[in-house]
């Protein structure tokens, strides 16, 4: 009897490339409601604000909550690619895009690698299965350079969900959402102002600042806004400028983060909204908007501190005094706005 020999190379080759596609197309997902794969999400406005520097986060979109579904004939994670379609589509200039999902920042995506080398493994893992989970997905963007979006007329495709060996072959054909609306992107120039930044706070008793236990609420510190667009559309979608707020002053020499005044151990601690407020330090901040304009007094909350009284007779000097000494007190006030929201 003859024995037909068959090259166990072509066999080898055979089998692997099948493999690789069945791998590649094992996970589905879409929408659970209707099985919609690529979903469109159009942009009502995308508000930037004018002088933010290079590396600021700019623009946040709303979160979006969605109920996907998946199966897959294997075992796998699910895995999130990056601009799928990144070789048919005009990215915006001067930005980088990012993704949070289910609240895990996942980071800014660099254009110059493929959807593949950039994909990001989450906790959702398929055991051979179907199953439905709801998560959230927010886009935003960090300036890298002179935004423009013009030229952006398909839409971008911000991600696909897909399995670990890569994007399925067939078009379409798993999770991919769609952020369009990019011609109505416009500019906020917005022009800030402290007013009644100087003030007395009153004869202060000296135990209870030893104890640290008068706080003095003052209301006066205010801090205007007025911003403005070629368009009015632009202007009356805006409703909140958020950036950071930080005070500045000398700091106390006791190591409390309280200011210092020129009163040696008089010391002045500051909070904002019932967080503290250290010289130097930043926290968020945000002034409402309306029609283009904003004004808001600050929730302040003083606590005069005597620190520890040295042993040395006598000192500090101005505490043995006859006549009161008023404490002096400089905090320059700083509000730096990076972006715009239309919520």
């Amino acid at each position: 009897m003859r024995t037909k020999i068959v090259n166990p190379v072509t066999i080898t080759v055979f089998f692997l490339a099948i493999s690789g596609i069945h791998h590649a197309q094992a996970l589905s997902c879409k929408l659970s409601a209707n099985s919609l794969i690529t979903e469109p999400v159009e942009l009502d406005n995308l508000i930037f604000l004018s002088g933010t520097k290079i590396g600021e986060r700019i623009w946040n979109s709303p979160v979006f909550t969605r109920n996907i579904s998946c199966s897959s004939r294997i075992s796998e994670y699910v895995y999130i690619y990056p601009y799928p379609k990144r070789s048919t589509e005009t990215l915006p200039k001067g930005v980088k895009m990012g993704l949070i999902f289910d609240g895990t920042d996942m980071g800014t995506f660099d254009l110059t690698s493929t959807p593949e080398s950039g994909k990001k493994i989450t906790n959702w893992y398929i055991n051979a299965t179907t199953t439905n989970r709801t998560m959230t997905f927010q886009a935003y963007l960090v300036k890298v350079g002179d935004i423009n979006t013009s030229q952006v007329s398909k839409g971008v495709t911000l991600f696909q969900l897909d399995g670990e060996m890569g994007l399925n072959s067939t078009p379409n054909s798993n999770y991919n959402l769609n952020i369009r609306g990019w011609e109505k992107a416009g500019t906020l120039t917005c022009k800030k102002e402290f007013k009644n930044t100087s003030f007395t706070l009153g004869k202060i008793d000296t135990l209870k600042a030893m104890n640290h236990s008068t706080q003095l609420k003052n209301g006066t510190v205010l801090i205007d806004a007025v911003c403005s667009s070629t368009t009015n559309n632009i202007v009356n979608a805006a409703k909140k400028l958020q950036g950071t707020l930080k005070l500045t002053g000398s700091s106390a020499k006791d190591g409390t983060q309280a200011f210092s005044s020129q009163l040696d151990t008089a010391n002045l601690g500051v909070s904002l909204n019932g967080t503290a407020v250290t010289p130097g330090k930043e926290i968020p901040f945000a002034i409402p908007l309306s029609a283009g304009k904003g004004s808001l007094v600050l929730p302040l909350t003083f606590t005069p501190r005597i620190a520890k009284i040295p042993q040395t007779p006598g000192e500090p000097a101005w505490l043995f005094k006859e006549s009161d000494e008023a404490a002096k007190i400089t905090i320059d006030f700083l509000f730096n706005p990076t972006l715009v929201t239309t919520q």
